[in-house]
C-alpha cells in the first residue's frame, strides 16, 4: 500500500493512494484537500508539500490535470492556456504543410503586389500601403471549434478535458485529479466514466477522484476530521492486536477493517457502527472499537454492555 503525506499549513492529510485514489463522503474536506494537491504541482512557489511514504514526491517528474466539478472549455476564444492549443497548433500544421495554403499564399503575394501597384497614388501623402505576410497564426485567428452535440453538458467538458490530456504525449507520470464527476450525469454517463477511467488508468494515469459513486480503487473516507483507509488500519495492526485482552486473528481483523469501511461509506456514526457491530459479537465491537480510539477518534461506551474482563480491559485503557 501506498500513502502520499500531503503537508501545508502545519496540517498533515495521510491518504491511501494507486491506481485510482477514491476519496468518498467529507466533499468540504477534499474539496480543500484536492486543490492542495494540485497548487503543489502547479505552482512553483507552492507551500504545499508531499511525501510518498517517505520520500518526497518530485514535481517535475509529474504532470497533473485538474478537473473541478464545474470545468467548461471556451471552444471559440484560443489562448495560450487553452486545452485545445495543441489540436489547433496540429491541425494549423497541416493545412500550412498542404499544396492550398502554398497557393493562397502565393494568391496573398499577388494580392500585395497589386496593392503596391494602388498605393502609387499615395505618394502625395508620403505613404504607401502594403500588407504583413500571411502565416500560420493568421489562420489561427479564424480558426474556431464547435461542438457536434447541439449542447454540451457539464460532463462533456469533463470527458474532452480528460481525453485531451490523456492523448497528449508527455515523458512524465500524468495525475488527473476529477471532481464529482457524476454532477449532471445520467447513468450512461456513469458506465462511460468507469470505462474510460479503468482505460487511462491500464496505460498509467493516475487518478485522483472525489465521488460519492462507487468506483474500484484506493478508497480513503472521513470520519471525525480523521482520514481512514486501509493502509491505516495496517499501519496501527501489530499494536491493536497486541494490546488486545483476547486472541485476534488476521481474518476477524480484517473482516473489523472492512466492517469500518463499509459502515462509514454508508454514513454511519461511530456510535452506531460500535452498536451495529456488537450485536455481530463483542470481540468485533471492542475491536473496532480499539482500532477508533488509536486513530484518535473518541467514543463515548456503555461499559455495563460487556463482559468483566472487557470492562476491566476499558476501563484500564
Amino acid at each position: 500500500m501506498i500513502q502520499w503525506s500531503i503537508k501545508v499549513d502545519n496540517k498533515e492529510f495521510v491518504i491511501e493512494t494507486g491506481a485510482v485514489t477514491i476519496l468518498k463522503s467529507a466533499r468540504w474536506e477534499w474539496f480543500t484537500l484536492i486543490r492542495h494537491i494540485h497548487d503543489f504541482f502547479d505552482s512553483k512557489n507552492s507551500p504545499v508539500e508531499i511525501f510518498e511514504d517517505t520520500q518526497p514526491l518530485y514535481k517535475k517528474d509529474w504532470e497533473c490535470l485538474f478537473i473541478p466539478f464545474d470545468a467548461e472549455i471556451e471552444l471559440t476564444k484560443m489562448t495560450s492556456k487553452s486545452p485545445l492549443k495543441p489540436l489547433a497548433d496540429e491541425l494549423i500544421g497541416k493545412l500550412t504543410s498542404s499544396p492550398l495554403f502554398y497557393n493562397l499564399t502565393t494568391l496573398w503575394d499577388e494580392l500585395a503586389e497589386e496593392l503596391d501597384v494602388l498605393s502609387n497614388n499615395l505618394g502625395e501623402y508620403g505613404l504607401k500601403a502594403t500588407f504583413f505576410p500571411l502565416t500560420e497564426d493568421d489562420l489561427k485567428k479564424y480558426l474556431v471549434f464547435q461542438p457536434i452535440k447541439e449542447q454540451m453538458a457539464p460532463f462533456d467538458f469533463k470527458m474532452m478535458l480528460l481525453k485531451l490530456f490523456a492523448n497528449k504525449f508527455i515523458d512524465k507520470k500524468r495525475l488527473v485529479i476529477l471532481e464529482l464527476p457524476e454532477l449532471y450525469c445520467n447513468e450512461a454517463n456513469i458506465k462511460s466514466l468507469h470505462s474510460v477511467i479503468r482505460k487511462y488508468a491500464d496505460k498509467g494515469i493516475k487518478f485522483i477522484l472525489v465521488t460519492d459513486i462507487n468506483v474500484d480503487g484506493n478508497k480513503n473516507l472521513m470520519i471525525h476530521d480523521k482520514i481512514i483507509n486501509q493502509a491505516s488500519f495496517e499501519t496501527i495492526k501489530r499494536k491493536i492486536i497486541n494490546a488486545l485482552p483476547f486472541a485476534c486473528d488476521d481474518e476477524l481483523y480484517v473482516k473489523a477493517v472492512n466492517y469500518t469501511m463499509e459502515a462509514v461509506d454508508n454514513s454511519m456514526n461511530v456510535y452506531h457502527i460500535i452498536e451495529k457491530s456488537f450485536e455481530v459479537s463483542e470481540a468485533l465491537a471492542i475491536l473496532i472499537y480499539t482500532m477508533f480510539k488509536e486513530l484518535g477518534i473518541q467514543i463515548s461506551l456503555d461499559k455495563s454492555r460487556f463482559s468483566n474482563n472487557i470492562q476491566s480491559f476499558l476501563d484500564a485503557s
